[in-house]
């Protein structure tokens, strides 16, 4: 039933997305457990009945765009503060504690982070325009969303610009989902090191380098 489910979810995936729909033959992997086109049919109509026809799932990056151009920013600063944003709700989803706020509660936590690094002076005056097209039930949520992401991954300006470790790109293996939420635990842990040893917020590419490696390899090594 698994099998069925997986495969169906897929073929869905597939119609949504791809202009040219894959064989379903060539979907199933494997030889011994290979479903009729009706049988994968019915279990479509089932998971699409289960979830009410609702298709397009609502994500944090479905209100950046908007949520950007309500507040006046300088534009100068917008490639930066997507780039950032990006990171952060990349780091968000990984975490349970996020699974209680909404998409776009995300969405406003994330730029409201991403504008205290870029330009801390303007934070007060930009958050009273982010917040005038919440709705005021939302705000609160907002708002406590905003704490937690920005207790947890908020790192400096200068460190969010000079170090590329920072800099999130997408998964394209089991190994690179992990070395991504690896690399944000790093940085929700970064300012507690740092504030108990002055030195330790100064280290050099190659070392951290070497610790990414580290757990790259042991990782490749248990999965072998």
């Amino acid at each position: 039933m698994i099998q069925l489910l997986c495969v169906a979810c897929i073929s869905l995936a597939a119609k949504m997305e791809e202009v040219e729909v894959p064989l379903l033959l060539d979907l199933q992997v494997d030889p011994e457990c290979v479903f009729e086109p009706r049988t994968i049919q019915r279990m479509e109509l089932l998971v699409l009945s289960t979830l009410e026809w609702r298709m397009s799932s609502v994500t944090p990056f479905a209100y950046i765009d908007y949520l950007v151009r309500s507040i006046d920013l300088d534009c100068s600063f917008h490639c930066a503060l997507f780039s950032r944003v990006t990171e952060l709700i990349l780091c968000a989803i990984q975490e349970l504690k996020f699974l209680s706020f909404r998409p776009s509660a995300i969405a406003v936590a994330s730029i409201l982070c991403a504008v205290q690094e870029l330009v801390p002076l303007e934070l007060t005056k930009l958050k009273g325009s982010l917040f005038s097209v919440i709705p005021a039930q939302l705000q609160d949520t907002c708002e406590r969303c905003f704490t937690l992401l920005s207790e947890m991954y908020q790192l400096s300006p200068f460190t969010m610009v000079k170090d590329e470790n920072y800099v999130l790109s997408a998964p394209r293996s089991p190994i690179g989902v992990l070395d991504a939420s690896f690399s944000c635990d790093s940085g929700s842990t970064l300012k507690s090191v740092g504030s108990n040893n002055p030195g330790a917020n100064i280290s050099s590419p190659a070392r951290k380098k070497r610790k990414v490696d580290g757990f790259s390899s042991s990782v490749k090594a248990y999965a072998s």
